[in-house]
């Protein structure tokens, strides 16, 4: 069976996942405007020749389908396409070779309508040869068309791409690749499951005509497609015992390690070249999140990966994902080096991966550095969702500096105190900060007055500089990424500030005591003249959402006690529902805002992380409040990162269009994207049983 070639699609109804492309060149046939020049773009195998094939039957055709389509019956569909295909590897890209082969095409047609000149992996013409072709595109013959294809876009002449129109053709989403081996199968009565196309779908990258060869190569010889007989054909029994070497790996086991190696039959160098291929693999997939497939067979591996980083996470300490960031690419960059190609040396080299991984990784890092939080790291992890706070605005929640404080005390403005609405606020951040970065708050402080006769304004300006120092840093001070405070009336009428926050690289032993001990010079101040305590704590179990939930619990038990009534059911059942009624402080009411949110849960951050329809979830909002505690941000993280990376794709695809194009197609992206709720997830949760 050739099925690549028997289910080549021949017309645009056809054509499986390029919407954009197939829309474009149907438009052009009906309106029956001047032939475009084209340019279509895209990976090996991905369908332009097939599209060319079909835009120049179409043009020629003498009774198109409504969508466009050509018939495939009339004389010119039968006889007299009007492509004339130039395979530029095969016949030379020179100019003569060209000029030769344009001699007697380059015409106006006689016996069809339009000439089509097809130029096959474009960017192997020369310089010159683009340059002579210029003027012929530009100025064409009535009646003919340029069209060029091409994997390597930026390897063509520039002044000859700019008098094109650039079509991107890209490979199928899991779902459409699917869907083609299914139908494909179903014709040639192929036996499958789908998980067993799935992988083939995986294997193949998307790539229709490597799709369908694909599924002749397993189905060809009357086997059921299944996931044993693709593992089995394309070798991937091999990731089991990559996966198992993984799984030793990230739990430090050295014993088991040597048994995977010991009992896995293949020469050193292959197994070098498979950890290889798994590093690179997990480092995109798995820790920035970003669906880059490299390898084909590595990243068709789907069952353990979770398990090998949080494995390596648990063992290093680390919070999230991210942070494996530095010491992933610590592994990576051992195996960048030349080195023989003796079995001795193989061993030698794999011997010392082990001791790496197994001794050394853990503080083969410079701390002070703390790398899994630098802006550039975090940036290319979370695809620019959450750039660098900056914001003019001052809305309902100022995400400023605390605002009214330093005034003089007759200057101050209302009273007011934490609302119902202020811990549904606090709250719904706080897992909205971990679903968008993967980290928790790591740290909280209790900043209180050391003497009743200090002011208000002296107190407020003390946390306000606090809460400010916090966000720049310093050579003796860690950063915080993110913070809420929340200022509250004390017993002695003045007024105590709590503050919960991400730190960043807390995580280094060395950072907790630097940080203790600048709150405590901050008491001492002046000779202990600023007046203030500062009690500080820190996270100390891995994953942090046990204390990240208490701290923000802490700040909501600051419900503002004279506008609570007793039997105001609602404000009695939020307290009571989060689990902090028995820690209600009832504090009074004070003359300035009591709530601020900094950093990466102010507003403009959250404006950035919803962009393209990415709404959050919120258990709260939903009262799923057995879900509030239990940490499914962190699942909700990896998901959201990778469909954050499909939507900005997508908006920029949007490029090819002009301006009044791209508006309409934005509303359509608009309107398809999902809920927040209705997204594809790899876990599940609360919100499938929601109305």
């Amino acid at each position: 069976m050739d099925l690549a070639n028997k289910y080549r699609p021949t017309r645009f109804s056809d054509v499986l996942g390029q919407p954009h492309a197939v829309g474009y060149l149907s438009r052009l046939v009906l309106c029956q405007a001047r032939p475009r020049h084209l340019l279509l773009c895209g990976s090996h195998a991905s369908g332009k020749t097939t599209l060319a094939r079909i835009y120049a039957k179409a043009l020629n055709c003498s009774n198109v389908a409504v969508d466009g389509s050509p018939c495939n019956i009339c004389a010119f569909c039968t006889d007299r396409d009007g492509l004339f295909e130039y395979d530029v590897p095969g016949k030379g890209g020179s100019e003569d070779d060209v000029a030769a082969w344009l001699e007697g095409r380059y015409r106006t047609p006689v016996d069809h309508k339009t000439s089509v000149l097809f130029f096959d992996e474009a960017h192997g013409l020369s310089p010159r040869t683009a340059d002579s072709l210029l003027k012929r595109v530009e100025e064409s013959a009535p009646g003919v068309a340029f069209v060029f294809a091409t994997t390597e876009p930026s390897a063509l002449r520039y002044t000859l791409r700019s008098r094109l129109m650039r079509l991107e053709v890209r490979r199928l989403g899991l779902s459409d690749a699917v869907r083609l081996l299914r139908d494909v199968a179903d014709r040639e009565g192929i036996e499958y499951d789908v998980d067993g196309l799935a992988l083939l779908a995986s294997i193949k990258r998307g790539y229709p005509r490597d799709l369908l060869m694909g599924l002749d190569q397993v189905g060809g010889l009357d086997t059921a497609v299944t996931v044993a007989a693709v593992k089995e054909m394309f070798g991937l029994d091999q990731t089991e015992r990559l996966v198992e070497l993984f799984l030793a790996l990230a739990s430090g086991d050295e014993g088991r390690q040597l048994k995977v190696l010991a009992d896995w039959p293949e020469e050193l160098s292959v197994k070098i070249d498979w950890i290889r291929a798994f590093l690179t693999s997990i480092r995109y997939c798995d820790i920035l999140g970003v669906d880059f497939v490299g390898d084909p067979i590595t990243f068709s591996i789907k069952d353990g990966r979770a398990a090998i980083v949080e494995g390596f996470c648990r063992r290093l300490g680390l919070q999230s994902s991210i942070q494996l960031l530095p010491y992933w690419e610590r592994m990576l960059s051992f195996w960048d080096r030349s080195h023989s190609v003796q079995e001795a040396d193989f061993q030698l080299r794999l011997a010392l991966f082990q001791d790496l991984v197994n001794h050394r990784l853990a503080g083969s890092l410079n701390h002070s550095a703390t790398p899994p939080m630098r802006a550039n790291h975090f940036r290319a992890a979370k695809h620019d969702l959450l750039a660098e706070y900056h914001s003019d605005r001052h809305r309902e929640y100022p995400d400023a500096d605390l605002l009214g404080l330093g005034q003089g005390d007759d200057e101050l403005g209302d009273q007011q105190s934490l609302s119902l609405k202020d811990v549904r606020e606090i709250v719904n951040r706080a897992s909205w900060f971990t679903q968008a970065t993967g980290w928790t708050m790591n740290a909280a402080f209790e900043i209180r007055p050391l003497a009743s006769d200090i002011k208000l304004a002296t107190t407020t300006t003390f946390i306000a500089d606090f809460v400010r120092a916090l966000q720049v840093g310093g050579p003796d001070l860690p950063r915080s990424t993110a913070s809420i405070t929340v200022l509250e009336a004390s017993g002695t009428g003045n007024v105590i500030g709590y503050v919960c926050a991400h730190i960043e690289g807390l995580d280094d032993p060395s950072r907790g005591p630097r940080l203790r001990r600048w709150c405590d010079r901050g008491d001492q101040a002046n000779g202990g003249a600023d007046g203030h305590d500062v009690e500080v704590s820190f996270s100390n179990d891995n994953k942090g959402m046990r204390f990240h939930w208490a701290q923000v619990f802490k700040l909501c038990a600051g419900l503002g006690g004279e506008a609570f009534i007793e039997d105001d059911q609602g404000a009695t059942r939020a307290l009571r529902d989060i689990g902090i009624r028995k820690d209600w402080r009832q504090p009074g009411m004070l003359p300035f805002r009591v709530l601020y949110f900094q950093g990466l849960v102010g507003n403009a951050a959250i404006d950035a992380a919803t962009a393209n329809g990415m709404e959050f979830l919120s258990a709260f909002d939903d009262r799923a409040l057995g879900h509030l505690t239990s940490g499914w941000e962190l699942k909700e993280h990896r998901d959201r990162i990778k469909e954050c990376a499909s939507r900005r794709q997508q908006v920029a695809d949007l490029a090819i269009y002009d301006a009044e194009r791209v508006n309409a197609e934005r509303q359509r992206l608009t309107a398809e994207w999902a809920t927040a709720k209705a997204r594809r997830r790899h876990w599940t949760g609360w919100w499938r049983a929601m109305p």
